[in-house]
């Protein structure tokens, strides 16, 4: 059976909106998800009115030098989450990148978007004031908020955070990939911590242990489920065709 691009890219939606619920079935997020969680399916025209923008949250590494993963999706889901469900859809596109590299920029969490000038300054200007990021700061779990992560000028290319050495197909496709990707981790994210049971008005400390368990149980499906719900059907998708494995890969 041959697919179209167009075709393929919605079975793609299908999939990733199936395993968001399926994650957790017995505790939907609600109907409020699909103001953020929709992926854009047609394609979305470059123009001169979007360009990427990135808010990135850089963090110290914790008491035993290792990465709190836990703040990752404490500022998913206390500081992101608001702003999208507050665009109203007018951020075309978006997606997370977590990284820790012992290196000079260490732990960071970003956060990148696709939208017009005015749109990512009131996304940039809200998640810098959030009281969650202020606390943050305070109590030292927060380094700094910076915009632009290396410091470049924001790019209207579609393709411009895709890696400069895939197919060109694929720098142009894989804005709508990671969305999807993205989008389904914040929705896990979303749905176990109501599972858990979000303290209210709660401290750092308590906001992180909250996360820290979020993060485990996460983890777990992850690595419990994850071959099937994720790499089994991605493999399906691009018909079961060998992949080529050409170096080991660490993470």
């Amino acid at each position: 059976m041959n697919f179209t691009f167009s075709e393929a890219l919605k079975l793609t939606l299908l999939l990733v909106l199936t395993f968001s619920v399926a994650g957790c079935a017995h505790n939907q997020s609600g109907p409020e998800a699909a103001s953020w969680g929709r992926v854009p399916v047609g394609g979305i025209a470059e123009n001169s009115s979007r360009f990427w923008y990135s808010a990135c949250f850089r963090m110290p590494w914790d008491g035993e030098g290792r990465p709190n993963w836990a703040l990752d999706a404490l500022l998913a889901r206390e500081v992101v989450l608001p702003v999208l469900q507050g665009a109203s859809g007018d951020i075309a596109l978006w997606r997370f990148h977590r990284r820790a590299g012992r290196d000079a920029t260490g732990h960071q969490f970003n956060f990148l978007m696709y939208a017009t000038p005015e749109i990512a300054e009131s996304a940039l200007v809200s998640m810098e004031q959030s009281s969650v990021v202020q606390s943050l700061l305070r109590e030292g779990s927060l380094k700094s908020v910076v915009r632009t992560c290396r410091g470049e000028v924001p790019k209207a290319a579609l393709d411009a955070h895709s890696d400069p050495g895939w197919h060109p197909h694929i720098q142009q496709s894989w804005p709508y990939f990671i969305m999807g990707v993205s989008a389904h981790w914040l929705a896990l994210v979303d749905s176990v911590s109501k599972e858990i049971g979000r303290p209210g008005q709660a401290s750092i400390p308590i906001l992180l242990s909250h996360y820290g368990e979020v993060h485990q149980e996460i983890t777990q499906l992850w690595q419990g489920q994850g071959q099937h719900a994720y790499i089994h059907h991605l493999s399906a998708i691009f018909a079961y065709e060998p992949l080529f494995i050409q170096r080991f890969i660490g993470f």
